[in-house]
């Protein structure tokens, strides 16, 4: 996510930092059953209290020179919408 949005999209931005400092990536994945959506841009969610949270930390390799940033940050994206809810 950038941070003005569009909502769920990976930038090419982050794929770049990770291959210059080649360093993988960490995706936190987060699922609830029962939260408060805020009316901004990213639809930020608050779980509501007593509410089922699972956590899913998953690595992703450093990208490699041969893919583009563009097929990093689809593959990154379709991760993170993989491991999270909603």
């Amino acid at each position: 996510d950038g941070p003005k949005g569009p909502r769920r999209v990976c930038k090419t931005g982050v794929v770049a930092l990770a291959k210059l400092t080649r360093k993988p990536f960490l995706l936190l994945g987060l699922s609830y059953r029962h939260c408060i959506s805020l009316r901004s841009w990213d639809e930020f969610a608050i779980p509501l209290p007593f509410s089922r949270v699972d956590v899913v930390l998953e690595f992703v390799p450093v990208p490699n020179e041969t893919q583009t940033d563009e097929q990093v940050a689809k593959i990154i994206q379709e991760r993170l919408n993989a491991i999270s809810g909603n």
